[in-house]
């Protein structure tokens, strides 16, 4: 029964990747699903809604200590049919079940639904959770033909800022910036100052430093200042998406509101293009980041559903699942 429900929850996964342009079904996103899903399954608690002996949805969660958020989270994974004919029954099932497991999750939530369960997101609002953050994707070649094609105005830095590749001795500088950010800004990233995130992040940068000579890591410079650190780092054996780019931008407050927002986009996006990104994919509750997403065209993946929430549905505008 246990493995039957794992099978089903794996498909159903896959199901809604397989609803994104972008996605590319390999043997290795099959496997990476499984794994993910597969310790939720034998750890944790398995909820799932069956008829004709079909499974309609299923929920399985997992509360523990997180090493990339560097905190205790319970990982939530929720997938459905999503033909209409199951809906109203999907929705009443998930509102009974979310009564009855929601007062055993003890930590906050690290749920991230698919755009396409619309009912879902009615579900578990009325239970309290919001968006945390949204996930978008973008093929950069498109986001870049956007960009330059939504201002007259040159895709160019202002003179008294430099932008440098990143070394190891600027490690500590750019980790007390993103430090300093987000204890005074946690609602754009909750996790974004616990001392065990940070300290990822610092082997993260050692190892990209360290190993590849092409790295797209950057700092940003006025005068003598660190005043910002911006990246990109491509994986070419991304299971899901082919070549893949995550991409980060960390602006010292003292920048903000210069129109910056653009040209460093448009660096990053050009950097993607040149080392072969097929797709770049990234969370942010950003406002200025969720209004260039829409001038690039970046679709919706998923919205990260949290109970403390800082924001409300509208300041998602059209990045809400449904």
């Amino acid at each position: 029964m246990a493995e039957r429900s794992l099978d089903a929850h794996v498909a159903l996964r896959l199901s809604a990747f397989e609803r994104h342009p972008s996605f590319v079904a390999t043997d290795g996103a099959a496997r990476s699903v499984r794994e993910h899903l597969e310790t939720l399954h034998g750890q944790g608690v398995v909820r799932s809604l069956e008829e004709d002996g079909e499974h309609l949805a299923v929920l399985a969660w997992r509360e523990a200590d997180h090493p990339f958020f560097g905190q205790r989270i319970c990982t939530v994974a929720f997938d459905q049919r999503v033909e209409p004919r199951h809906a109203e029954r999907v929705e009443r099932w998930l509102d009974a079940v979310l009564g009855e497991e929601l007062p055993q999750m003890q930590v906050d939530l690290d749920l991230s639904l698919d755009r396409a369960y619309g009912g879902a997101y009615r579900v578990l609002k009325a239970h309290g959770l919001g968006i945390d953050s949204v996930v978008l994707l973008g093929r950069p070649e498109v986001a870049l033909e956007r960009l330059r094609a939504s201002s007259s105005a040159a895709l160019s830095l202002p003179p008294n800022l430099r932008i440098e590749p990143m070394v190891t001795s600027h490690i500590d500088a750019v980790l007390a910036l993103q430090r300093a950010t987000f204890v005074a800004e946690p609602q754009f990233c909750f996790f974004g100052a616990n001392e065990a995130y940070l300290e990822g992040c610092r082997e993260r940068l050692v190892t990209e430093l360290t190993n590849d000579p092409t790295h797209l890591q950057r700092v940003l410079f006025d005068g003598q200042d660190l005043v910002g650190h911006v990246s990109a780092t491509v994986d070419h054996d991304r299971s899901f998406w082919g070549a893949t780019a995550g991409m980060s931008l960390l602006l010292s407050p003292v920048l903000r509101g210069q129109g910056l927002l653009r040209p460093l986009y448009g660096y990053l996006l050009e950097g993607m293009v040149e080392r072969g990104a097929r797709t770049f994919k990234g969370g942010t509750s950003q406002p200025a980041v969720l209004r260039l997403g829409k001038i690039m065209g970046r679709p919706l993946h998923t919205a990260l559903m949290r109970r403390q929430r800082f924001f409300d549905e509208a300041h998602f505008g059209d990045f809400v699942p449904g």
